[in-house]
């Protein structure tokens, strides 16, 4: 058993000072996830990714004792998340450009997929469509992807 398992069943008994041994094990391979599929962005842009990975961990350990089995269990449930605090960060963005709110800065959504024909540009709200869209056809082969592409996984 890994560590990062054995401080997730720590944390799944209650003992929440195991989530501050658990950050450091795991936020230096988040963050090259995190670095991996945030797009290229211009200087100044709203999300970083250490930010991605902080706010992600957040979310899945606010104020809610997660129930999650083993380390391969808690990397897949962090993909899962960072990709919805990305589209959050889309709509968000997606909103401010249709003059929802004039005070936020633009963040670039766009994301580099190198494909045979060589590079392309996706919309991380297109992206995030077309999983949802597979996940009705088929959850266990969306799940896949998202955890590839979201999660580095293979």
């Amino acid at each position: 058993m890994s560590d990062v398992t054995r401080l997730l069943h720590r944390l799944r008994e209650g003992e929440r000072s195991a989530l501050d041994e658990l950050m450091p094990l795991v936020s230096g391979e988040l963050g090259g996830t995190a670095r991996a599929f945030i797009p290229r962005h211009p200087p100044g842009h709203t999300l970083q990714p250490t930010a991605l990975v902080h706010e992600a961990f957040l979310k899945l350990f606010g104020d809610a004792k997660p129930d999650i089995a083993d380390r391969a269990h808690f990397l897949a449930l962090m993909a899962r998340v960072m990709r919805q605090v990305l589209v959050d960060h889309a709509r968000a963005s997606a909103a401010g450009k249709r003059g929802g709110d004039k005070a936020r800065v633009p963040w670039d959504t766009q994301i580099e997929i190198h494909g045979d024909s060589g590079p392309e540009q996706l919309e991380l709200l297109d992206l995030h469509r077309a999983l949802e869209a597979l996940e009705r056809e088929n959850a266990d082969l969306s799940e896949a992807v998202e955890m590839h592409y979201f999660g580095g996984m293979t």
